[in-house]
């Protein structure tokens, strides 16, 4: 019994701590946060929506993304703020369709809303408005990816012919 009660207290600080790590303060106020799309698809170490999910629990991964929205609705201040079931539809929505995003990503993603890179929001954020962000945020980070992929691509052939010619100017000799 003692050993199971450690452990439920291990997870307990193990849990505390990852919530403390990736709150929006410390991510979205921390200077040395990134600023751009590029910024976040280099990091590795944020961990993805789908790793909390399947390392931490649903409820952990959903509590996050509502803490991340409420944020966002104090920082906009709108007239028309999210409502709990709003967040709560929102979180749901974002953690199935966005789950491959890391907390890299959700540090760009909000400050630039915050910032209105997107546009001026005029009081208010709709669901519908925050899911297109998403979706817009989403599209150029896949965009990049597929850049990304196919600049290595190309590396790596150009690798593959230089060995190719170095083996047969070698074999001629």
């Amino acid at each position: 019994m003692g050993r199971l009660k450690k452990l439920q207290t291990d997870i307990q600080i193990s849990n505390n701590q990852f919530l403390k790590t990736y709150n929006p303060v410390n991510c979205l106020e921390n200077p040395k946060a990134p600023t751009s799309i590029q910024q976040a698809f280099m990091d590795k170490k944020t961990p993805t929506l789908a790793s909390i999910q399947r390392e931490k629990g649903n409820k952990i991964a959903s509590a996050m993304i509502k803490t991340w929205l409420i944020y966002l609705n104090e920082a906009l201040n709108s007239t028309r703020p999210f409502t709990e079931t709003q967040i709560s539809i929102a979180s749901v929505h974002i953690l199935s369709s966005y789950y491959m995003l890391r907390f890299a990503d959700l540090t760009v993603l909000f400050n630039n809303i915050i910032k209105s890179s997107y546009g001026k929001e005029y009081g208010s954020l709709t669901m519908q408005r925050l899911m297109g962000l998403f979706n817009e945020y989403f599209e150029e980070r896949c965009n990049l990816a597929e850049s990304h992929n196919y600049s290595k691509s190309i590396e790596h052939r150009q690798n593959i012919e230089e060995l190719g010619t170095e083996r047969t100017s070698k074999t001629r000799r």
